[in-house]
């Protein structure tokens, strides 16, 4: 008896309840009120806290990524102050990136000072051929093949080939600028390489396109400053006479000088790459590049 009581007061409870609860919306609708909604409970499971973890050491990585290059690049831009910020992101930065020691850094900022340090930097249009380029940059040119061939192992070679083709057959000549210094005997092509060998493979006759243009580049660092003044050839050492070797029979031999100068420059090839890779081979893989100097 007594639990037939409670179940029929219990009952009569939650009629009652359920009664209020129609009552009150049936009134809200009436008269265009909006009930609260009823509070969810906060996630407190060990999944949402996880995520919540892994969102704020995502975010803090992003955000230290991004301070580190920043301060890469001011500390690039410190060096050469009046330079165009295309330039140095296209350049310098891009190449600094894949350096992985102090030391190595600012000997490539010290070289590059040498080098390009006295260049005007000029944005123009320039009427491109094969013609235009130094024999050093006809030579590389051609050992591309259009893009077939990949002498210097640049990564995604293939893939970044096919995209500016594409592009050209979308858009025509592309708007973004190579950069090139004007030498002597023609202009050396710095970056822009993929999209150069696609343009002239599209317009074998010539084509114009925009270009940051450095006049006043010497090149000491690469002890070619004399053929530049006087006009000998880049296939001939303005030293000794003698021939001047090609970066593909440098990278040609995978050596432990190879695997060690690769694994310091994230930039391959490029020039400076090539240079150290020829030191470690005078010095020895084991003597180059320890303790943070080239010794």
């Amino acid at each position: 008896m007594l639990l037939d009581k409670l179940f029929n007061w219990t009952s009569s409870v939650a009629e009652t309840s359920d009664y209020a609860r129609r009552r009150e919306r049936e009134e809200a609708i009436i008269s265009g009120k909006k009930l609260p909604r009823k509070k969810q409970p906060a996630q407190t499971s060990d999944y949402a806290r996880r995520r919540a973890q892994e969102k704020a050491k995502e975010q803090g990585m992003a955000e230290g990524l991004s301070e580190a290059r920043n301060s890469l690049f001011a500390f690039v831009k410190q060096h050469f102050p009046t330079w165009p910020d295309y330039v140095l992101k296209d350049f310098l930065y891009q190449q600094a990136k894949g350096i992985r020691d102090q030391a190595e850094l600012e000997d490539f900022l010290k070289r590059n000072k040498q080098d390009f340090g006295n260049c005007k930097w000029t944005l123009t249009r320039l009427p491109i051929t094969f013609d235009i380029f130094t024999s050093k940059t006809q030579r590389m040119l051609t050992s591309r093949e259009g893009g077939s061939s990949n002498p210097f192992q640049v990564p995604r070679d293939a893939e970044r080939h096919a995209q500016q083709s594409r592009m050209i057959q979308q858009k025509g000549v592309s708007a973004e600028p190579i950069i090139v210094a004007k030498l002597a005997n023609g202009y050396d092509l710095i970056e822009g390489w993929h999209r150069t060998i696609q343009h002239l493979k599209a317009f074998p006759q010539g084509y114009t396109g925009p270009a940051w243009v450095c006049t006043g580049a010497t090149y000491k660092s690469e002890n070619v400053e004399q053929g530049v003044a006087e006009g000998i050839p880049f296939d001939q050492c303005p030293l000794c006479g003698g021939s001047i070797v090609h970066e593909s029979e440098l990278t040609e031999k995978q050596d432990a000088c190879y695997h060690k100068v690769r694994s310091r420059y994230k930039v391959w090839p490029s020039a400076y790459a090539s240079g150290a890779l020829v030191q470690c081979r005078k010095k020895g893989a084991a003597n180059w590049g320890t303790g943070g100097e080239k010794k």
